[in-house]
C-alpha cells in the first residue's frame, strides 16, 4: 500500500512539474529561438529578393544616371511587393536621391538615416525585417 502511495505521489509531482515547466520552457526558450530563426531567414530572403529586384530592373531601366520608370516597371514592382508581403520598396539613384517608392508617404528625410550613408550610397542593397510588434509602434 505504501509503495502504491509513493507511485501516485511521484506521478502527481511529475504531472504538476510538467504543467509548470513545459509552458515556461516554451515561453522563455523555444518561442524566442523559433522567432529568431524565422526573422533571420526572412531577412536573408528579403536581401536575396532585393538583389534580384535590383538586377532584373537595372537591365530594364538602363543607365542609373537617368532612371525612368515605365508604367510596366512600376506595376511589376508593386505586384512583387504585394506577392512577397513587403512593407515598401524604395529606389534611389546613384547620388542618393529617392527616385521611386511604393509608399506615397516616404519622404526625402530617410536619406539622413544611418543605413543610407553606410549602404545605399555605396550602391549596395538594404533590407530590414520588421515584425508586427515593431510596425505597430
Amino acid at each position: 500500500m505504501l509503495n502504491q502511495y509513493k507511485v501516485v505521489v511521484a506521478f502527481l509531482v511529475i504531472a504538476f512539474l510538467s504543467v509548470i515547466v513545459l509552458p515556461v520552457f516554451t515561453m522563455l526558450v523555444a518561442t524566442p529561438m523559433f522567432r529568431g530563426h524565422i526573422s533571420s531567414h526572412t531577412e536573408r530572403e528579403a536581401l536575396r529578393f532585393a538583389h534580384h529586384l535590383r538586377k532584373s530592373h537595372q537591365e530594364r531601366i538602363g543607365d542609373s544616371r537617368r532612371l525612368i520608370f515605365t508604367k510596366e516597371i512600376t506595376e511589376d514592382i508593386q505586384r512583387e511587393k504585394e506577392d512577397l508581403n513587403l512593407l515598401r520598396i524604395n529606389v534611389f539613384d546613384n547620388r542618393g536621391g529617392l527616385v521611386y517608392s511604393t509608399d506615397p508617404w516616404t519622404e526625402e528625410s530617410e536619406e539622413k538615416e544611418e543605413y543610407f550613408e553606410k549602404i545605399i550610397l555605396k550602391g549596395e542593397v538594404f533590407s530590414e525585417f520588421m515584425d508586427s510588434e515593431k510596425i505597430r509602434q
